[in-house]
């Protein structure tokens, strides 16, 4: 089934407001993955579209990790600081510093886009089991520990003096801001939280109404998004918040689940959607309260009759890291 037919959201949403983001389309640049790589998978994108992924290696058995070269052009393998590797997740900053957290038993560690240097954070963590889950621009990288005495602890490391912060929560964080506030999910509570410096506090921002919730993003200015389950339909819905405040639902229009996954500095945010009709997944973007919401699909068009399933990630220039139907991954660019 082709994007033009498969889903009756589109068709709907694309009479709603047609203002300046409405209107912009994409150029479609294919990610490509190593051969040696299967079941692979992208955790960022940075503001000169680079991607950080990694896949399973078939010969190895391992989970190796990967990075582009800007926008999503060209591939270089991680180099990893010992046979132990086992990829989580890799995360770049503008920089080129590159964040690497690994599963259970699996170091983690620092490098750059060049594989100048690799530095395994096991000693300055004192923890084989800590993972990490984001770096900003400032070199602050975010993760949480694993060993069983602090197990899920969410903690700050300064990448440039290696000097550590422990953060008032224990989950998971997902993002940092440039800012240094830190976004996540409480394990417990199951609710999103936020961090701002000095970390002294991990705020609940989930309304009474929410059953449990996940931050997935926050910008520069401090605006959260993420998603809710409500306690009323059980449905999975789309939020955004400022700063601590409790976050507000993003109103998408007739989607059944949807989930916010991205916002930039330009606060455009993507995010994904089931269509209740159709059952087909999708991504969208919008801005706002999201009343100029979008399918990606009517934007930009995939090769192969592929329609785009998922948003990953917005950067500042407006680059989507999206994933398709066909199990490939694609950078769209915003065209002039």
């Amino acid at each position: 089934m082709t994007p033009t037919v498969r889903r009756s959201l589109a068709i709907a949403t694309m009479c709603l407001g047609l203002n300046a983001v409405a209107q912009t389309h994409y150029s479609v640049q294919h990610i490509s993955q190593p051969s040696e790589l299967s079941n692979c998978f992208v955790t960022s994108l940075d503001s000169k579209g680079r991607v950080g992924g990694g896949g399973i290696n078939t010969t190895a058995g391992s989970y190796d990790g990967f990075v582009t070269k800007s926008a999503g052009k060209g591939l270089k393998p991680l180099q990893e600081p010992g046979p132990y590797g086992e990829v989580f997740g890799v995360y770049i900053n503008d920089n080129g510093l590159v964040a690497v957290g690994g599963y259970a038993y699996s170091h983690a560690y620092l490098t750059d886009v060049n594989g100048s240097f690799v530095t395994d954070l096991t000693s300055v963590l004192h923890d084989n089991m800590a993972t990490l889950y984001a770096v900003n621009n400032a070199g602050l990288v975010v993760g949480s520990r694993g060993s069983a005495q602090s197990r899920g602890t969410v903690f700050l490391l300064d990448a440039a003096t290696m000097a550590i912060t422990e953060i008032a929560s224990i989950g998971v964080p997902s993002a940092i801001s440039d800012h240094g506030v830190v976004v996540g999910t409480d394990w417990y509570a199951h609710q999103a939280f936020v961090a701002p410096p000095p970390y002294s506090t991990a705020y609940s921002i989930q309304p009474i109404w929410a059953a449990s919730s996940k931050a997935m993003a926050v910008n520069k200015k401090s605006e959260v998004v993420g998603s809710y389950v409500a306690a009323s339909s059980g449905q999975t819905r789309p939020f955004i918040g400022k700063g601590t405040q409790l976050f507000t639902e993003l109103q998408v229009p007739g989607a059944l689940d949807a989930e916010a996954t991205g916002i930039n500095i330009a606060s455009t945010i993507v995010g994904n959607f089931t269509d209740p009709i159709t059952g087909n997944k999708g991504a969208f973007r919008c801005s706002g309260d999201c009343s100029d919401f979008v399918d990606l699909d009517t934007l930009a068009t995939l090769p192969h009759d592929a329609h785009i399933e998922a948003a990953k990630a917005i950067n500042k220039a407006g680059q989507i890291l999206v994933q398709g139907s066909n199990a490939k991954f694609y950078l769209l660019s915003p065209e002039s």
